[in-house]
């Protein structure tokens, strides 16, 4: 592959990742789940009650931010 099709096909995943980043942030509930994660990690369960969301509200948010890479998970 040449240089300036490495260089365009670089560009292309940069760029939807600064989209990605972009979808998350322009959420005021992901950005409320980021600011709860902030000091640790907490448990789906607990980020719903603390932000009064259901958890499946939070699972799909919590999903949106792990597909940009904005937070990971443990079980």
């Amino acid at each position: 592959m040449e240089d300036s099709q490495l260089a365009e096909r670089y560009n292309e995943q940069l760029f939807l990742q600064y989209a990605r980043i972009g979808k998350c942030l322009s959420s005021e509930r992901r950005l409320e789940i980021l600011n709860l994660l902030y000091n640790g990690p907490k448990a789906v369960e607990k980020i719903a009650f603390e932000t009064g969301m259901s958890v499946a509200n939070v699972s799909r948010h919590l999903q949106i931010l792990l597909d940009a890479n904005l937070v990971s998970f443990q079980k």
